[in-house]
């Protein structure tokens, strides 16, 4: 089976890579409205998650947005070939950078950056935009279960310089980057499990990483919010830089450190919530946010994953 996915992964690609990348955009929007009207369980669940995070927009509204959410991530799939096009002379081409000159000016520091992200606009084009760029980039990634399409899909995130570290060694390349004064970029609105930490995203609280907080408390490493995403009018690509995130210090909570880290994550989902309200029919919304609830929402009982309630299910 994994093989056979493999074969199908590789087929997509080449044939999104033959045609010219407009063609394959337009393609793949095809195939995103496709998926939209046939695969009902996740566009079910992208409905209530939205419904849940937008109270105020209508059944009608929400379902406008998934569709479209559907059809940004069909374009990104069948961009994705193409990053390895990609260098120095042609990122104009790909997408239009805004405050880079700032990030560069963050790095000057000497203690390295943290870019916080997330599954919004067409994620892995900002990081292979940066590292076209000339910013050293280390990213952390879970790797897909199936090991050949891994290997393939880390052949193509790394043609442009980005270094791609497991997420379960990321501790020690992240710390290797930044003392070297580079970037390091983290997606931090992911499920994080039973051992995450509880903040507030869009409106609800999400089980979220406490690696960011705590590696940019513990090298003084600037925080930024490094987002992209596609402007209706025009569907240009967009990479924006946003303002530096400022870090909490645990003296101004009493000495509490894990006080600060919880300040601090809270602060970093903040900053990455904003940019999701921005454009949120470019978001993941059938990743399962807020899968994770919270100890106190179910008495008596530590936080669990939830099949269903607050707007997820399926």
């Amino acid at each position: 089976m994994q093989l056979i996915e493999y074969i199908a992964a590789r087929l997509f690609a080449l044939g999104m890579r033959i045609l010219p990348l407009r063609c394959a955009s337009a393609l793949g929007a095809v195939i995103g409205r496709l998926a939209f009207a046939l695969d009902r369980r996740h566009a079910e669940r992208a409905v209530r998650q939205i419904a849940a995070s937008f109270p105020g927009k209508s059944d009608a509204e929400c379902r406008a947005l998934a569709k479209a959410a559907f059809t940004h991530l069909g374009r990104c799939l069948a961009e994705f070939p193409h990053l390895p096009r990609m260098n120095a002379s042609n990122v104009p081409r790909f997408i239009e950078m805004r405050g880079l000159d700032a990030l560069r000016d963050l790095l000057a520091r000497g203690h390295g950056a943290i870019f916080i992200t997330g599954h919004i606009g067409f994620w892995e084009l900002t990081g292979a935009a940066l590292a076209a760029s000339g910013i050293p980039l280390t990213v952390i990634a879970r790797p897909i279960d199936n090991p050949r399409v891994d290997a393939f899909v880390r052949r193509v995130r790394t043609a442009g310089g980005q270094v791609v570290v497991d997420k379960l060694g990321a501790m020690r390349g992240s710390l290797r980057a930044l003392k070297e004064g580079g970037a390091v970029g983290i997606l931090m609105d992911q499920d994080a499990g039973k051992g995450g930490l509880f903040v507030d995203f869009l409106g609800r609280e999400a089980s979220t990483i406490d690696a960011p907080a705590r590696l940019a408390m513990r090298t003084g490493a600037a925080v930024v919010a490094v987002t992209s995403y596609r402007e209706p009018s025009t569907a240009r690509r967009v990479l924006r830089v946003g303002a530096e995130v400022e870090m909490a210090g645990a003296e101004e909570l009493g000495g509490d450190e894990e006080a600060a880290v919880l300040e601090n994550t809270r602060r970093m989902s903040e900053a990455l919530a904003e940019a999701v309200s921005e454009h949120p029919e470019q978001w993941l919304w059938v990743h399962r946010r807020w899968k994770t609830r919270p100890p106190e929402s179910v008495p008596g009982e530590t936080s669990q994953s939830s099949e269903g309630g607050e707007g997820d299910g399926g």
